[in-house]
């Protein structure tokens, strides 16, 4: 038989888990009711995203990696994956892999296509858009690539920052490449 101070705590942490603390506050297993924006206010959301990728992208081309990694929340929830593969967990992975391939080529300007910004809350909003860039080697090869994208982005600290996304490049899907 069990003593009845285990007993008296267990019930003690049940009740909490359904009803809440002790002081009222809601339980991290209570339902948390959907906010729910209006027109205007999703239309605001977009226009600003919009405008945070737009300056990304011209960030993008001075290949300024510190520059280019603040646009990424420093956060343990931030990832990207490019083609599948998780490849960056953090800014500072972001900002390394700009300065490598900052040795050896330069970038043109990155061009969206066919973007949509759905704002899902305040402060959170999705984005999904094509992409092209042109680039050149340092040897003068000039080259390009393009793909989809899509990303969770966050405002914080008075910005718009990519918490989640990911790239894939516009292969011969039917071929398998």
């Amino acid at each position: 038989m069990l003593p009845l101070r285990f007993l008296a705590a267990a019930t003690v942490v049940a009740l909490f888990a359904c009803t809440g603390s002790p002081n009222g506050e809601a339980s991290a297993a209570a339902p948390v009711e959907a906010v729910r924006l209006d027109d205007e206010r999703r239309i605001l959301i977009a226009d600003s995203v919009r405008r945070t990728l737009e300056h990304f992208a011209q960030v993008v081309e001075s290949m300024n990696a510190d520059e280019i990694a603040s646009f990424y929340a420093d956060d343990a929830d931030m990832h990207w994956l490019e083609d599948g593969e998780v490849v960056y967990r953090s800014p500072r992975d972001v900002a390394a892999a700009i300065r490598e391939l900052g040795a050896t080529m330069t970038i043109g300007r990155l061009m969206y296509d066919g973007t949509e910004v759905n704002a899902v809350a305040p402060g959170v909003a999705i984005v999904m858009t094509g992409f092209a860039q042109q680039f050149t080697t340092l040897s003068g090869e000039t080259g390009g690539f393009a793909g989809a994208m899509t990303a969770v982005m966050v405002h914080r600290g008075g910005r718009w920052l990519f918490l989640s996304g990911h790239t894939s490049s516009a292969g011969n899907r039917a071929s398998g490449e």
